[in-house]
């Protein structure tokens, strides 16, 4: 048991962040603050860029308004009202003062160049909207991280997805007509196994959500 707490408190604890119209300070305009960047933006992030020079991508995201620029090196206090800041420059330093800053704030920050150095990580991630599966190494590798992704990804079916998605919208209905967990748990258990998800797999949603919803009414029956 104590085993098991140390590792854990070594790795961290993996979360999903809510960084919907939160601001988010990346400072460093190299190819890995690139990369995190089309992360944050993929996820609603408000990003605050800072940084001399950037790569072509984030000087045109920052053209159209979808970032913004602070065209200069990182100045104390330029992580007020940030929710997550990211250190990515090639400066030990300059990285080393973003984080210390954070931690004054108490702002979660990721070094890109050294995970030991920071308080969170980004996670590798294979995505099948609004289903995620994240790999974490602690920071220790992010490259074993990213193969074992690209791994994965031959392995986890395209339509877990819109699966996913469909018992969510159905989830309200489901707790309300079955009010047993055992009988939820069955309801789930066939939806995994059953036709809606055969049919998903030619891209057939609505057949899809027409055969769930009957299979809840005829589990609500029972």
């Amino acid at each position: 048991m104590l085993g098991r707490a140390g590792a854990s408190r070594a790795m961290g604890l993996p979360v999903s962040l809510d960084l919907r119209g939160r601001k988010v300070v990346v400072v460093g305009g190299g190819l890995v603050g690139d990369r995190k960047v089309v992360r944050l933006l993929d996820v609603g992030a408000d990003v605050t860029l800072i940084s001399p020079v950037a790569t072509e991508d984030l000087s045109y995201n920052a053209a159209i308004g979808t970032i913004c620029w602070l065209q200069r090196p990182y100045q104390a206090g330029d992580l007020e009202d940030a929710w997550l800041a990211i250190a990515a420059t090639d400066s030990d330093d300059c990285n080393r003062a973003v984080a210390a800053e954070a931690e004054v704030r108490r702002i979660f920050c990721d070094h890109a160049a050294d995970g030991a150095a920071g308080t969170c990580h980004f996670l590798a991630a294979l995505d099948r909207a609004p289903l995620t599966v994240a790999i974490g190494t602690g920071g220790a590798s992010p490259f074993i991280a990213r193969r074992l992704r690209d791994e994965l990804d031959a392995t986890v079916p395209a339509e877990l997805g819109p699966l996913v998605r469909i018992l969510g919208e159905l989830r309200p209905a489901i707790k309300a007509r079955l009010a047993d967990s055992r009988a939820r748990r069955r309801f789930y258990e066939t939806a995994w196994d059953g036709a809606a998800r055969n049919m998903l797999r030619y891209g057939q949603e609505a057949e899809a959500r027409a055969a769930l919803e009957a299979l809840l009414d005829e589990m609500a029956t029972l």
